[in-house]
C-alpha cells in the first residue's frame, strides 16, 4: 500500500468488511471511483438541451444511461476492465435494463445488443 511517498509493509488481507461494518460504505466509494470516471469519460449518456446525464450512483446503486450501441460496447468495456482490475463483478440477479423511447434491444446486461442487425 502506498502511503504518501513511501511503501507500507506487506499487508496480507486475510478477512472482508461485513456488511454493516461503519468502513464499507466509504471503501466501496473509493473502490467504485474509477469506474464512474471511466463511465464518464467514455459514454455519451442521455441528454436534452444542455442537460446530459451518464450516471447516478447513491450508495452502492448506480444507474447508468447509455445512448447507443457505441455506449454499450463502451460500457461492456469499462465493466470488463473494471472487474479484471478490482475482482469486483455485476450481480445480474440484481442488475436490470430499462429500455426507453425508441431504445435497441439489448438481450441481457452483459450479452448482445439488436439493432434490427445479429451482432
Amino acid at each position: 500500500m502506498k502511503i504518501g511517498k513511501n511503501l507500507s509493509p506487506y499487508v496480507s488481507v486475510t478477512k472482508c468488511l461485513q456488511q454493516g461494518d461503519p468502513l464499507s460504505p466509504l471503501l466501496y466509494n473509493i473502490v467504485i471511483e474509477p469506474m464512474l470516471k471511466m463511465i464518464k469519460e467514455n459514454l455519451n449518456g442521455i441528454g436534452y438541451g444542455n442537460w446530459k446525464q451518464k450516471k447516478l450512483a447513491c450508495d452502492d446503486d448506480i444507474t447508468i444511461f447509455i445512448k447507443d450501441y457505441e455506449d454499450k460496447l463502451n460500457l461492456n468495456g469499462i465493466i470488463k476492465l473494471f472487474s479484471n482490475t478490482s475482482g469486483a463483478k455485476v450481480n445480474d440477479s440484481k442488475s436490470e435494463i430499462i429500455k426507453l423511447g425508441n431504445a435497441v434491444e439489448i438481450n441481457s446486461f452483459t450479452g448482445k445488443i439488436n439493432n434490427g442487425e445479429t451482432n
